[in-house]
């Protein structure tokens, strides 16, 4: 958990972070994902364990009407996707955050990283997450399916152990020139960038697809403004995976298909 005296530590150095960014776009990044660990206790017989990371990617000039527009469908400091799932309320407030996310300003794209399946070896799928983030870090700031950017803002997690592990995936990224000596990525709570909410929306939606199937939540809206690259190893492969959204709506990008369960420059400041 972030304690208050963290969060006011952390958000001048993301405000720092934002004033010394000179990219035009800057990326959040958010997770989802079905360990095979968790698919041996769940007993999903015929479900395929995968790991999904999300960037949602916005102009720095709309990035204050985008979360002023969350807070205000949220109504509060806090929100997560799989939780406000469990009530009818939390449901719809959260189709119309999806709205909000689907027909954001122009200049916004979901890029999302995808590995699946993931091997039962890599039960908890930490081994995933490290080639999912390498993927799609490498990706963003290459400037490949997104503007390029050269500041990344990715939920930090909360146990230690695994957040060493991401850090040493970055370094790893660092020294192969995957991440530049100016680029950046700043590890930071929804309590303290609530922008963030954005790539849980669009994670929660993907997980809701690929788990049950239904497109109750990956709207043809939403599933525009989405693209996916697959995971193969470290490096990961140039392909296109399709993740459905709602009948009759088709990708635009072509390629394979992840099997769902049921198929078997303006002002760069957080505004608080």
């Amino acid at each position: 958990m972030v304690t208050s005296s963290a969060r006011e530590v952390r958000r001048p150095l993301l405000e720092r972070a934002y004033a010394q960014s000179k990219s035009s776009h800057v990326a959040f990044v958010d997770e989802s994902y079905l360990a095979p660990a968790a698919l041996e206790r769940r007993g999903w017989a015929g479900s395929q364990p995968f790991y999904l990371l999300t960037a949602f990617v916005a102009p720095f000039a709309e990035a204050d009407a985008i979360r002023s527009g969350l807070r205000e469908l949220v109504g509060g400091d806090f929100w997560r996707s799989s939780e406000a799932n469990r009530s009818p309320a939390g449901r719809a407030r959260l189709r119309r955050l999806i709205e909000h996310v689907a027909h954001g300003p122009r200049g916004t794209v979901s890029l999302v990283a995808v590995k699946a399946p993931v091997s039962a070896e890599d039960a908890n799928a930490e081994v995933a997450r490290s080639e999912c983030m390498a993927r799609l870090f490498a990706t963003l700031f290459a400037g490949t399916h997104a503007p390029q950017l050269d500041l990344v803002v990715a939920e930090e997690r909360h146990r230690a152990s695994v957040r060493s592990a991401d850090e040493r995936t970055v370094k790893q990224l660092r020294k192969a020139g995957h991440i530049g000596r100016n680029d950046r990525v700043f590890w930071a709570s929804p309590a303290d960038e609530q922008l963030l909410w954005a790539p849980d929306i669009v994670s929660y939606a993907l997980y809701r697809q690929l788990t049950v199937g239904g497109g109750e939540y990956l709207t043809r809206a939403l599933h525009s403004r989405i693209k996916t690259v697959t995971v193969d190893g470290m490096h990961g492969r140039e392909e296109a995976a399709e993740v459905r959204a709602a009948p009759a709506c088709r990708s635009t990008q072509g390629g394979g298909h992840i099997r769902s369960r049921a198929e078997t420059t303006g002002a760069r400041t957080i505004a608080q």
